[in-house]
């Protein structure tokens, strides 16, 4: 498989070695031809070499996350109550069945749980979650969050490649940010002359070409370094 893409690859740079040379007849001048073999040759990878660049800058420039305050805890190492508002779900997504496949979701959450979420309308709401009893949860829809602590999203940058924003920990009682994390998400864009031109996939036909690794710090990890 190897050799077949490099072989691929190879007629692709003899093809565009030819064509930077009809380029300098017609402009006779070197430069261009140069400018349009790099072009070229770099043309298949662009998204690839943009993203992992991208990736790399914020990997140095911001620190992988930043921990400022602890939760308050009660005496059985509690805390009151928490909202996932990072993006909305689809309601059908929380039933009693959901919950009973985690029964250790509620271990630190003394009274209950918010998630953001769409109704049966497309309307973002607030689905208010709270354990009675193993096995029993009384679900709520209210319009504006209640819980001490919230899980949100800052957005700061967005572009045609690329999102890059704040995860944040909130305590509403104080109005600080207890803790955040940027996070940096990446498009996809069609591969389909990598993988169908220059054949270059792998051994299960996916391309051997991927969009950086989500960086972002996962928010259970998050709320574990307060002690939630």
């Amino acid at each position: 498989m190897g050799m077949i893409i490099l072989i691929i690859f190879a007629i692709y740079i003899l093809i565009g070695i030819f064509l930077s040379k009809l380029v300098f007849k017609i402009f006779k001048k070197k430069l261009i031809s140069k400018l349009f073999l790099t072009f070229f040759i770099v043309f298949p990878f662009w998204d690839v070499l943009l993203q992992n660049t991208t990736a790399i800058y914020y990997q140095a420039m911001y620190p992988e996350y930043k921990i400022y305050e602890k939760a308050e805890l009660d005496k059985d190492g509690k805390v009151d109550s928490i909202a996932f508002l990072t993006y909305a779900a689809d309601i059908k997504k929380y039933n009693i069945d959901q919950f009973n496949k985690y029964p250790h979701a509620f271990d630190l959450i003394n009274n209950y749980k918010e998630y953001l979420i769409k109704d049966e309308k497309g309307k973002e709401r607030i689905l208010k979650v709270k354990k009675i009893a193993q096995g029993k949860y009384d679900f709520k829809l209210i319009e504006k969050s209640e819980a001490r602590y919230k899980v949100v999203t800052e957005n700061e940058t967005t572009s045609f490649y690329h999102r890059f924003g704040y995860l944040k920990v909130i305590d509403t009682k104080s109005n600080k940010t207890m803790a955040e994390s940027y996070y940096l998400h990446f498009k996809n864009f069609d591969d389909s002359f990598r993988t169908n031109i220059l054949y270059m996939v792998g051994g299960t036909g996916i391309s051997v070409f991927k969009k950086p690794y989500k960086n972002s710090i996962k928010t259970n990890y998050l709320l574990e370094k307060i002690g939630i």
